[in-house]
């Protein structure tokens, strides 16, 4: 099926500028490639290793961010370079998928601390963006709000209305006739037991 340049467009996000990185800034980049890779859709035309560092020629990401900001916020500090980690990536193996929110905001947190503010782990809020887009496109976006309550069957005694305001009634339907079962199963082993 042939496509169109309509479907290509939406299917392919718009990328940035392609930049070349300096030594520094292609090593904060190569540390924090998962992060890069799959919340930007980093890409890099080629990886040099030289005694200062790493050099990234043709960098570049998703459209929607500023690869000069990116690299900027998180190059401010130095990070060591994990050799079994990284060396993979700068032969083209993509990076793990992130499995669970947690490690997303372990990255963001280690990477960008202090890019809005020194000593702040607060972030500039086109990573907010990218991340809520992630999260959301990989379902890892988690529901967020009160706790549903849980009715204890050893404190049946402090059991009101409210617990069961946001119930519907048709599960409240269901958890009667539970209940009314429950009750016919207990009085007929009472009635067999007396007997």
């Amino acid at each position: 099926m042939a496509s169109t340049k309509t479907a290509d467009k939406e299917t392919t996000p718009a990328r940035s500028e392609s930049i070349d990185l300096n030594p520094i800034e292609g090593r904060a980049a190569l540390a924090a490639w998962r992060m890069l890779f799959h919340l930007y859709g980093a890409k890099v035309d080629k990886w040099e290793i030289v005694p200062e560092g790493v050099i990234a020629l043709g960098f570049s990401i998703f459209g929607n961010c500023d690869p000069h900001q990116v690299i900027k916020d998180i190059s401010s500090r130095t990070r060591r370079l994990d050799l079994i980690t990284t060396f993979p990536w700068m032969q083209g193996q993509a990076p793990a998928p992130y499995a669970d929110a947690s490690e997303i905001t372990a990255d963001t947190v280690q990477f960008y601390k202090g890019a809005v503010e020194e000593g702040s782990a607060k972030t500039p809020g086109y990573v907010k963006q990218a991340v809520a887009s992630y999260k959301a496109s990989n379902s890892l976006a988690k529901k967020r709000g009160p706790k549903a309550k849980a009715i204890r069957l050893d404190s049946l005694d402090n059991l009101d209305e409210t617990v069961l305001q946001n119930v519907s009634t048709e599960n409240l339907a269901m958890l009667q006739a539970a209940v009314e079962r429950a009750m016919a199963s207990k009085a007929t082993e009472t009635t067999a037991a007396a007997s």
